[in-house]
Protein backbone atom coordinates (compact mmCIF):
# COMPACT_ATOMS: atom_id res chain seq x y z
CA UNK A 1 0.00 0.00 0.00
CA UNK A 2 1.31 2.84 -1.19
CA UNK A 3 0.32 6.36 0.94
CA UNK A 4 1.39 9.84 -0.03
CA UNK A 5 1.68 12.74 2.68
CA UNK A 6 1.16 16.39 2.36
CA UNK A 7 4.03 18.33 4.05
CA UNK A 8 2.03 19.98 6.96
CA UNK A 9 0.75 16.00 7.62
CA UNK A 10 4.79 14.76 7.61
CA UNK A 11 5.79 16.93 9.73
CA UNK A 12 2.99 16.31 12.54
CA UNK A 13 4.48 12.70 11.38
CA UNK A 14 7.69 13.55 12.76
CA UNK A 15 6.80 14.79 15.90
CA UNK A 16 4.90 11.81 16.85
CA UNK A 17 7.70 9.38 15.25
CA UNK A 18 10.42 11.37 17.38
CA UNK A 19 8.54 11.50 20.62
CA UNK A 20 7.63 7.87 20.37
CA UNK A 21 11.76 6.98 18.68
CA UNK A 22 14.31 9.71 20.75
CA UNK A 23 16.88 7.25 18.74
CA UNK A 24 15.41 8.88 14.91
CA UNK A 25 17.48 11.75 13.58
CA UNK A 26 16.40 14.43 11.45
CA UNK A 27 17.99 13.03 8.84
CA UNK A 28 16.48 10.11 9.28
CA UNK A 29 12.83 11.57 8.72
CA UNK A 30 13.81 13.96 6.05
CA UNK A 31 10.93 13.48 3.36
CA UNK A 32 12.58 12.08 -0.32
CA UNK A 33 9.71 12.84 -2.66
CA UNK A 34 7.66 10.27 -4.37
CA UNK A 35 9.38 7.65 -2.25
CA UNK A 36 7.24 7.44 1.24
CA UNK A 37 7.79 3.53 0.76
CA UNK A 38 11.31 3.58 1.10
CA UNK A 39 11.34 6.74 3.77
CA UNK A 40 8.54 4.01 5.59
CA UNK A 41 10.95 1.13 5.25
CA UNK A 42 14.21 2.97 6.51
CA UNK A 43 12.67 4.42 9.36
CA UNK A 44 11.08 0.89 10.37
CA UNK A 45 14.12 -0.72 10.04
CA UNK A 46 16.16 2.02 12.29
CA UNK A 47 13.71 1.81 14.87
CA UNK A 48 13.22 -2.08 14.82
CA UNK A 49 9.75 -2.71 13.92
CA UNK A 50 8.13 -3.78 10.89
CA UNK A 51 7.06 -1.24 8.10
CA UNK A 52 3.03 -2.39 9.09
CA UNK A 53 3.24 -1.68 13.05
CA UNK A 54 4.81 1.89 12.25
CA UNK A 55 2.08 2.67 9.49
CA UNK A 56 -0.44 1.57 12.05
CA UNK A 57 1.44 3.60 14.60
CA UNK A 58 1.04 6.60 12.14
CA UNK A 59 -2.23 5.65 11.54
CA UNK A 60 -4.25 5.68 14.79
CA UNK A 61 -2.39 8.34 16.74
CA UNK A 62 -5.16 10.40 17.74
CA UNK A 63 -3.52 13.49 16.54
CA UNK A 64 -3.18 13.04 13.49
CA UNK A 65 -6.29 11.86 12.40
CA UNK A 66 -7.90 14.99 11.90
CA UNK A 67 -4.98 16.30 9.95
Amino acid sequence: MEVNYSIARWNNIKHLLKLNFPNLTNADLNWRDGNTKEVLWAISLKVGISRKELMNLIENAPSLNNN
